[in-house]
Parts: structure tokens; sequence; C-alpha cells
């Protein structure tokens, strides 16, 4: 049987799904922030980026989380740090397997997958201003001292020291750490001040490790646009009010407070300027 509604009862049915739709994202908000905050930390412009306004109306703002992976030296051939596309040395096969992914199908001639691997939910460990900086900070030095020392090449230079001052001033400091199905085991784990967890997603890759073929792993974080809320945004209104920033100014100029609930889902807490 077929129910035709009228104009009226179509707006009713749309306003009422609606609210229903406010009440659903309104309890998720209540359950995640009641109680005490699994994590709290601070990150800076370096780590938590505002892209502008959102809406037209300039009543939106968001921060977009940064976050990077460091990669094996000769992995895809890449010597240096990545962005978030990149897989992080610690995703491997072995560990691939551990969150549950079945590798039994062989890459085929062409070096793809035979076919494809569904991605899966995992718990992903951050590190923020750690080793894992420290090392993308000591690759990208002793780049500079390759270009200096074996090449006459200017322009290689140039971007070698342009790439240093970058990852010491304005590269995000927060890198993924490790992965896993059990929260209460990495929690424990992973109690380090500098480190916390969040939800992600976990995706099968084909890349070179020098010149072989392997399965790698790829990551993305759950809830990377973090809403700002009106009551912390007049130093964020400041900065966009102000002009463009040089290419050479890549000094943070606020700190960020940030807490995560029970489900693992930020709300900011504090925006200060630096």
């Amino acid at each position: 049987m077929t129910f035709l509604l009228s104009r009226r009862g179509l707006t009713v049915l749309a306003a009422v799904l609606i609210v229903v739709a406010n009440a659903v994202a309104l309890t998720g908000v209540a359950l995640n922030r009641g109680g005490a905050p699994e994590t709290e930390t601070e990150l800076t412009e370096r780590e938590l980026v505002l892209p502008g306004r959102i809406m037209e109306d300039n009543s939106g703002m968001w921060l977009k989380l940064q976050w990077r992976n460091l990669g094996e030296p000769d992995v895809d051939g890449l010597s240096s740090n990545d962005v978030s596309l990149r897989s992080p040395a610690w995703l491997n096969e072995a560990k691939l397997q551990e969150l549950g992914f079945e590798l039994t199908p062989r890459l085929n001639r062409q070096h793809t997958l035979k076919k494809r691997i569904s991605p899966r939910f995992a718990y992903i460990v951050l590190e923020f201003d750690g080793p894992l900086y420290g090392e993308s900070l000591r690759r990208a030095e002793a780049r500079l001292e390759r270009e200096l020392g074996l090449t006459n090449n200017a322009q290689a230079q140039k971007y070698a020291r342009r790439h240093v001052d970058k990852e010491r001033r304005g590269a995000s400091r927060l890198f993924t750490r490790d992965a896993g199905l059990d929260y209460e085991a990495l929690k424990s784990r992973y109690s380090a001040p500098n480190m916390f967890i969040v939800r992600g997603t976990v995706r099968v890759r084909v890349g070179r490790a020098g010149n072989t073929p392997t399965r790698l792993g790829t990551i993305s974080v759950s809830n990377p646009m973090i809403h700002v809320p009106l009551e912390h945004r007049d130093v964020l209104d400041t900065m966009l009010a102000r002009p463009d920033r040089s290419r050479d100014d890549l000094d943070p100029r606020y700190r960020v407070g940030l807490a995560y609930g029970s489900r693992l889902e930020p709300w900011v807490v504090s925006v200060s300027e630096l």
C-alpha cells in the first residue's frame, strides 16, 4: 500500500526527523562527557589547525587535528616523516594480522591485492612531542647535513633548510604510536601524560620496502574536525581577523585544552593565545 503525504505532512515529518536527530546527537554528547574525561591534553596550532569558518553565516568554527605517521626510511622511497596517508613503520603485516586482517590473498603480478580487504576499526595511540617527533626531526637534520656535504645544489639545500625549520617550529608533533582492539590494554600500556587514545580505522594498501612489494597499513582518525564552542572563540576570531601570515612565520599562535570523553570523542575546554 502506498501512502501519499501532503506538503504540510512532509514538512511536519522533516521537522520531526530534525528533532530526533538533534536529540540523538545531544544524548551522545551527554554520554561522552558524563563523568571524568578519559584524557585531557594541551595541543597548539601545530597540532590543531584553524582552517577558517565552515559556515557562510560565520556561526561555525572547527579546528582540524593534524597527526602524522613516521614511516621506515626505505619504504616507498621516502626518507623523512610523512602525512596521514603514509604507513607508520610499526603498522606492518604482523601488526595488521594482530588487528584481525586476513592477509592470505597473495599479491598478483601487478603487485596489487588480489581482492579487496575491508577496513577495520581500531583504537589508535597518539604520542605528542615524544621520541617519534624527535626521530622525525633527526631525519630532517640528517638530510640537511647530507645535502650540505654531498651536493652543490643550492635549491636542494634551501629546501632541506626549510624542511628543518618547519620541523622545528611549525610541523605537528603528534604521531601515531600503536593500535589495538583492547582499549583497556592500550590504556594500561600507554599511560604517559604525552599519550592518549582515539578511535580510528585501519586500511590495507600495497607499498614497497626497498624493491620488494609488501602490504602496509594506513590509518584514519575518527573525529579529526573538532568544533569550537562560542565561549572559546575570542582568541581564534582574532586570528582570523588578522591578515594572512607570511610563509616563514611558522610559530604557533595559540594553545588548546582538549578533553576526550567516555566515547573517546573530543571537545575543546580552553583556548589561549601564545
